[in-house]
């Protein structure tokens, strides 16, 4: 599977734009640096092995140049290739992989260096789509959001049909997450019954008769 996924990289970048990259630095090594990143960045939790999802290659000053002009679709498809590599090793990485190629005058030509990170929480927000008194209303997500009907609750919902503690938000690293905190009536993602799941920018949640768009990475719908 590996191969499979270095021939799809190859095809990508050295037909289109073979006559770019310098003689000292290719696309299947840039993408062994990058693998070998994620590699070391995994992270083993009770809910499963985590990886960084921010790569920076750094190259030297006359490598990147000489890329410079494709540089875009060198990062997109590196990232493509490091998401398909992810995938194949089960590791959980989010809803998209970053790779960003910069130029270092302290590497010499064919010399590369690779670091990596999480990225950062991304601003969200619970918008009320329909329910009792939600219309309208707005609801910012930190590092974890509590949903339910009781006063203490981050996201306070008036409906009979929501349990006192109902649901949480949290972010786990990669990803904002649903769980449900064994609820009366459950806690439901675009229309289906979930214990806990990822959650992504449009999704649909239920609680009761209410129900709570998600947004991330973006400001509240314009006019809410």
């Amino acid at each position: 599977m590996l191969r499979r996924l270095e021939e799809a990289l190859r095809a990508a970048l050295e037909g289109p734009f073979a006559q770019l990259f310098p003689q000292t630095v290719q696309p299947l090594e840039m993408a062994a640096a990058l693998r070998e990143a994620m590699d070391a960045s995994r992270l083993h939790t009770p809910d499963g092995t985590f990886a960084h999802n921010a790569y920076t290659l750094s190259l030297s000053l006359e490598d990147h140049r000489k890329l410079a002009s494709a540089l875009t679709s060198v990062e997109r498809e590196l990232a493509a290739h490091l998401a398909q590599f992810a995938a194949l090793q089960g590791l959980l990485v989010g809803s998209g992989i970053t790779v960003l190629v910069t130029p270092d005058e302290s590497l010499g030509q064919g010399q590369m260096r690779c670091s990596s990170a999480f990225a950062p929480r991304p601003p969200a927000w619970l918008e009320g789509m329909t329910g009792s008194g939600v219309r309208g209303h707005v609801w910012e997500l930190a590092d974890r959001t509590v949903i339910g009907r009781s006063a203490d609750c981050d996201v306070r919902l008036e409906d009979a049909a929501v349990s006192r503690h109902h649901a949480e938000v949290a972010w786990n690293l990669v990803a904002y997450e649903l769980r449900d905190l064994a609820s009366q009536n459950g806690s439901f993602v675009n229309g289906q019954q979930v214990s806990r799941q990822p959650i992504y920018d449009g999704d649909l949640l239920e609680f009761g008769l209410v129900q709570l768009r998600v947004r991330i990475g973006q400001g509240p719908r314009a006019g809410l």
